[in-house]
């Protein structure tokens, strides 16, 4: 007599891909955050990069898996390897890291200069013809004429992820949103404005796939809109085997996705379990309607203003109201106040329409609400203060400058024909140096390198009262030990856009997506959720100064809140 299996005998540890239950199977484990999956199915063999960390050093490396001996290996030679390309046309490889470009030599199984030495190469990408996405400029190049040069298109725009279809349709993403530019029309078209891609394939059905941090998503045709087909915490990488199986990547492994036996059973004790959590919320909502109505019968009057016209924030505990001091700017970076005059210093991107220099650097006066643009330096767009010594050092494209406030010029401090990325003061003055990243430090008047961090890119560093030190690449967020010599990972899935504490010490971390604080016990907790965020600063009176992606806002705190449905459930 046959045993019938039942339900609880049955294992789904699988994955639903668009309403199918597929098994799962691990191919590679143990890896830190697998990006940029790509299969050469001819030879069988699965390229990506990876996290790694030796020491103090955090960095990428580039691995090849072949898939059908379960053997992988490290390419070496290409320092920080982080992009991977596949040209269809010609059945080559390459790969782009810390400086330049590199192609894959299948009979010697290494990697071989190919081309932009010293560009730090953020993606790749080949069909027809040749692209790369510079670091951290996030510009789009392509070769034309035996050079590369600037996409004439995309050179007013950041470029996270650029994808070219077998029809010419073309996708690419940016921290703002995801975009199609189809090839009939030429018109440019926003797909989705919230999902965080980190990698864009083709199926051989000429379906579109977008990796996403929170799962798998199709273009939905042709409502010009993506659809989630997959729901998976941390996805990484993607790309299709020579089955157009998916493998797909979390932030420990990468794995493949099978045709299962169990389908029918799986895909329903997976989703009848969906439908329980949520009738559960569907009645965790209900009752918290219930609250929110009892509370808008006792609140007092103009104690919560509707919010189509409010113009409050909410952080932490407190609400505050938004005072607009600078309008219409491109992209505020790096916010600073000098104390002593509560001024605020910062950059802003310019149109790049008559010249190559597209930072400017401003300052405001919050007393008296003088402002204006600093002349003299090209392509400034880095700012620190030495508070105790009043000094205000000015970063460009030529080196550092010391700010007057008395004249309002910039006189030329040191390091001639350096492009300096970052400043920050703390008893030294430290550098950060574009496009390289690489930190170096004050010393006896002479600048050197920190011996720390030689081995890996800062793209934004700081040293609290408390002399720990915080950096942050495109890697994620990390607090150094220097009296144990370990480097410690805060958050790999923000990408910070400036560091730096309050008058009372806390510490702020500001990103694309909020702002997060330092816990004492509880580590960094977002404390304001806020896309298209870019700039951090505390006034005289510890006043939170914020800048967004067109404008510089002070808050101040306010007795009244917003209605919003997001801060009820």
């Amino acid at each position: 007599m046959k045993h019938v299996a039942k339900k609880d005998d049955i294992s789904c540890n699988g994955l639903i891909f668009d309403h199918v239950y597929f098994d799962r199977e691990v191919l590679v484990e143990n890896l830190g955050r697998p990006y940029n999956l790509v299969l050469h199915k001819f030879s069988g063999t699965l390229f990506f990069s990876h996290t790694i960390q030796k020491g103090t050093e955090v960095d990428f490396e580039i691995m090849s898996c072949n898939l059908n001996k379960k053997t992988c290996k490290e390419i070496e030679g290409v320092a920080g390897g982080y992009a991977v390309a596949y040209d269809p046309g010609n059945d080559d490889i390459y790969f782009g890291g810390h400086d330049g470009i590199y192609k894959y030599n299948f009979l010697t199984k290494s990697a071989e200069f190919f081309a932009e030495d010293g560009k730090s190469i953020w993606e790749l990408f080949v069909r027809k013809n040749f692209y790369y996405i510079e670091y951290p400029a996030q510009k789009l190049y392509v070769y034309v004429d035996d050079r590369f040069v600037q996409v004439e298109e995309a050179i007013k725009i950041e470029v996270d992820h650029f994808f070219v279809t077998k029809q010419s349709d073309v996708y690419f993403s940016n921290r703002t949103a995801l975009y199609k530019v189809e090839k009939s029309s030429k018109s440019t078209i926003v797909l989705d404005d919230d999902i965080a891609v980190r990698q864009i394939v083709q199926d051989s059905y000429g379906d579109i796939y977008f990796c996403g941090s929170t799962g798998i998503y199709v273009e939905d045709k042709p409502y010009h809109r993506i659809k989630k087909v997959a729901q998976i915490d941390n996805a990484f990488g993607m790309t299709f085997d020579e089955h157009d199986n998916v493998i797909y990547s979390d932030k420990n492994a990468i794995y493949r996705l099978l045709p299962s036996k169990k389908n029918l059973i799986c895909y329903e004790m997976i989703t009848s379990q969906s439908e329980k959590e949520e009738k559960g919320f569907k009645e965790y909502l209900i009752n918290m309607f219930t609250i929110v109505f009892i509370i808008f019968l006792i609140v007092k009057p103009g104690m919560f203003i509707p919010n189509g016209t409010c113009d409050r924030l909410h952080i932490e505990n407190n609400w505050y109201q938004k005072e607009v001091i600078w309008k219409n700017l491109g992209r505020p970076y790096n916010l600073n106040i000098h104390r002593g005059s509560n001024t605020l210093f910062f950059s802003y991107t310019v149109p790049e329409l008559y010249t190559d220099v597209d930072f400017q650097l401003a300052y405001y006066n919050l007393f008296n609400k003088e402002y204006q643009t600093i002349v003299g330096i090209r392509g400034g767009c880095a700012v620190c203060i030495d508070q105790a010594n009043d000094d205000i050092y000015l970063g460009g494209s030529d080196g550092i400058y010391k700010y007057n406030v008395m004249t309002k010029i910039a006189d030329f401090y040191k390091e001639k024909g350096v492009n300096i990325w970052a400043l920050f003061y703390k008893k030294n003055l430290f550098y950060i140096s574009y496009p390289d990243q690489k930190l170096h430090i004050e010393v006896d008047g002479k600048f050197a390198p920190v011996k720390e961090f030689e081995g890996m890119e800062v793209d934004h560093f700081h040293i609290n009262t408390d002399n720990v030190i915080y950096f942050a690449n495109k890697t994620g967020l990390y607090k150094y030990n220097s009296l144990v010599n370990v480097v410690e990972i805060l958050n790999d899935l923000i990408t910070v856009r400036q560091i730096v504490e309050d008058n009372n010490g806390d510490l702020y971390v500001c990103t694309n997506i909020g702002l997060f604080v330092e816990k004492k016990t509880k580590g960094f907790v977002q404390v304001l959720k806020m896309k298209n965020l870019y700039g951090l600063a505390f006034d005289k009176d510890n006043n939170f100064v914020l800048s967004d992606e067109k404008s510089v806002m002070k808050l101040t705190e306010s007795k009244s809140g917003c209605m919003s449905n997001d801060d009820h459930w």
